[in-house]
């Protein structure tokens, strides 16, 4: 059986043997799905996302992160770009909806983390980092987080409390 191997809003610039999921209907694009309403994959059935400038144009990016966990398999991979807020690039483009950095990532990474928040606030999915840096500054004062993770879905989570994070704070 070959890999399942998808590059979530690959745009234009779907990589070779990946399975190209974006929102618009775009040269190259598989699967035409708007990414904030889940994933349109089975659970534990891909080995590895490729997300380059993606998660900061999804809302609500404790979703996202939990979304990609589910369709991984144990121990998958997620090869993660993102600008980060340590440059300009998180901050400037009027699409992004989320911002990150290397921290960013520890409340999805770290389960001593995850455990002292407790059910107040549990991601729902874990995983363990193989690479997490910030690249220099590549033009303009724009330099990215890359994050390649691994799924952990063999250590226990507590349990979520989606009404704390859902709530309306009016």
């Amino acid at each position: 059986m070959s890999a399942v191997l998808i590059d979530l809003g690959c745009g234009r610039r779907k990589m070779p043997g990946y399975i190209g999921v974006d929102c618009y209907p775009l040269p190259g694009v598989d699967i035409v799905h708007d990414c904030s309403k889940g994933l349109p994959f089975d659970d534990n059935s891909v080995d590895i996302v490729r997300a380059y400038d993606f998660i900061e144009h999804i809302p609500q990016s404790s979703n996202i992160l939990r979304e990609i966990w589910r369709i991984l398999k144990h121990e998958g991979v997620v090869d993660i770009m993102v600008p980060s807020t340590d440059g300009r690039g998180a901050f400037q483009d009027p699409t992004h909806v989320s911002f990150w950095n290397e921290n960013s990532f520890e409340y999805y990474t770290k389960i001593e983390k995850i455990q002292r928040m407790g059910h107040y606030y549990s991601p729902g999915c874990l995983f363990e980092v193989r690479t997490l840096y910030t690249t220099p500054f590549l033009r303009d004062q724009i330099c990215w987080v890359h994050a390649v993770l691994i799924a952990d879905k063999k250590t226990p989570l507590p349990p979520q409390e989606t009404e704390c994070l859902t709530a309306d704070a009016s």
